[in-house]
């Protein structure tokens, strides 16, 4: 697509994202970015297993498509590799014109859809699966209730910021980020001079291409004995106003991993009467385990056990579960019974593409409120569940009253089986994923107590470093 052509600032084409689609088995369709970048880029192209000199090259014809270079080519020459450290990305969706849709991954596949189907029409057609009975979470009071826990939370604490770069500007964003704490949760932050064991402390640094040939990096330092969140000038000085409430939901995460309770999410709300477990493994050549185990009333503890054959505790059916089984991502456990491993699947949801593209080209762009997203975009909104042949599956999209026209990414399909012989339903989990705290006002796409994991496995690693 012309839109998706990158140019550098003298108008010299530097790299060109393109669409793949292909099938996969089971007929499941996948769509992948695979990005043709200019040879005059090669100091910025790491080559490993084949030589830079190796790579097919390709040129850009006059109808924008790319063919491959032959003797004679003068054209400007591109190889199918990416530039170190840069990731190109198309949007899923957007519905906000007709022109923007088609640039979209939804927009390319409703082409090919339409011309594979015309084309080969009486001998072969691509249709997709539907679903048609599922189980909806309403999403519509999630973020003001998040908001809200959130004030109540900081009312008691005390949150110090920590400037290690200690320039004119670096001074000014500290004292913006006071200004953003107090508008947004009627908290005063304090700018201090060193970290503080009682407080939630956000220390300001540079990003890590800064440092890289000074010795002393703070990325690096252990400050296990801390809760506190860095964040980069060159990252955050723009984008403060959004990525505040990032900064704020991480050191609260991170608190409560200290202390070793849930405080923006009322467990005891669910009526447990006994103890959940939440599991994940590290995957690779020598994985390690950790487990959250939650009890009724929210306190939880974490822990990290080993794959041990003359040793059994509570934990190992669940890592007997990850060794036998390496597409399981993570693993919840109600009793020995009761075990539910989720895995990541292939799929992903489309909306309904065709009545969207004549929608916009006809001129309405007014799809998002309920009417439209009931009728073209219930794939892409909220937390929705069904089954098939006694397998749970479900997808998180986005929250859909306040929905914006454009999706960056797709809604995968997770499935969730059960391992034992037991009979509880994920229905009961699902509301787990009906919170913003940890993705910053969208809803996350796990069981929110997997990211506690992952937080605590990251603050496990600088521990064993002291």
């Amino acid at each position: 697509m012309p839109k998706w052509i990158l140019k550098n600032k003298n108008n010299v084409i530097c790299s060109i994202p393109t669409l793949e689609v292909s099938v996969l088995d089971g007929c499941i369709m996948k769509l992948s970015v695979r990005t043709f970048t200019s040879t005059k880029l090669r100091n910025k192209i790491t080559s490993k297993k084949t030589k830079f000199e190796d790579y097919p090259k390709y040129v850009l014809s006059s109808d924008n498509s790319l063919r491959r270079k032959i003797k004679g080519d003068f054209a400007d020459d591109f190889i199918l590799r990416q530039i170190d450290n840069q990731r190109n990305e198309i949007p899923f969706l957007d519905i906000s014109s007709a022109t923007a849709f088609e640039n979209t991954k939804i927009g390319v596949l409703t082409n090919i859809v339409e011309s594979f189907n015309k084309r080969y029409s009486g001998m072969a057609k691509i249709t997709f699966q539907t679903i048609s009975e599922y189980y909806t979470i309403d999403t519509r009071a999630t973020a003001k209730e998040n908001a809200a826990a959130i004030k109540n939370y900081l009312a008691d604490k005390n949150i110090r910021i920590v400037d290690c770069i200690k320039n004119e500007q670096s001074e000014r964003l500290c004292s913006d980020i006071v200004e953003l704490i107090k508008e947004k949760y009627d908290i005063t932050a304090k700018i201090g001079t060193k970290l503080s064991k009682a407080a939630l402390n956000i220390r300001l640094i540079h990003n890590k291409q800064y440092y890289e040939k000074l010795e002393n990096d703070p990325h690096n330092e252990h400050l296990a004995k801390y809760t506190i969140q860095h964040i980069t000038f060159e990252d955050f000085y723009h984008s403060r106003k959004f990525a505040i409430s990032t900064v704020i939901n991480e050191l609260i995460i991170k608190n409560d991993i200290k202390n070793g309770k849930l405080s923006l999410f009322d467990w005891s709300q669910f009526g447990f009467d006994s103890c959940l477990s939440f599991g994940i493994s590290t995957g690779g050549d020598i994985p390690k385990y950790f487990f959250m185990t939650i009890s009724p009333d929210g306190t939880f503890l974490l822990s990290e056990q080993q794959l041990d054959l003359f040793s059994y505790n509570d934990y190992s059916s669940c890592v007997e579960i990850f060794n036998d089984d390496k597409q399981v991502q993570g693993i919840i456990k109600f009793s020995e019974h009761d075990i539910l491993a989720i895995r990541n699947t292939d799929m992903f949801t489309i909306p309904e593409m065709h009545e969207l593209h004549n929608e916009l080209t006809s001129g309405n762009t007014a799809l998002r409120n309920k009417e439209s997203r009931e009728e073209y975009l219930t794939s892409m909104t909220e937390i929705r569940h069904y089954c098939i042949d006694d397998v749970d599956y479900y997808f998180v999209g986005v929250c859909g009253t306040g929905m914006k026209p454009k999706l960056q990414t797709a809604a995968l399909i997770r499935s969730v089986s059960q391992v034992k012989n037991g009979n509880v339903e994920f229905n009961k989990l699902l509301s787990l994923m009906n919170v913003t705290f940890i993705r910053n006002g969208q809803l996350t796409v796990i069981p929110f107590p997997f990211k506690y994991l992952r937080e605590y496995i990251s603050l496990s690693a600088n521990i064993n470093k002291d």
